[in-house]
């Protein structure tokens, strides 16, 4: 038999939310071209893991050029000390083939 589930009336919505929406830039997905990428700085991984999220959801509402697509990895730069978020423009075969006419 299943459980019947209670509903509660005047019940206060937590005040210390942990997380709350990661800020972002404006992101210039519609100014790219394949073979172009820009990346995001992040200060520790736990930031990295956020912005991550945050572009990800950023690209599945953005509409793209026909042709095109947009790919995001977690990044590292040892040689400068830098982490965060790198973002690729691509054809949507996953080359940096130029599409930009003749």
């Amino acid at each position: 038999m299943d459980a019947k589930i209670a509903i509660e009336d005047n019940i206060p919505l937590p005040t210390d939310r942990k997380r709350g929406s990661e800020p972002l830039p404006k992101l210039p997905f519609g100014e790219m071209l394949p073979g172009q990428s820009f990346f995001i700085e992040t200060r520790d991984e736990e930031h990295t893991k956020r912005k991550l999220g945050a572009v990800r959801s950023a690209v599945r509402r953005f509409i793209p050029t026909e042709g095109l697509a947009i790919r995001v990895f977690k990044w590292a730069d040892k040689d400068a000390g830098k982490q965060g978020v790198r973002v690729f423009c691509v054809n949507d075969n996953g080359t940096n083939e130029s599409i930009r006419p003749a």
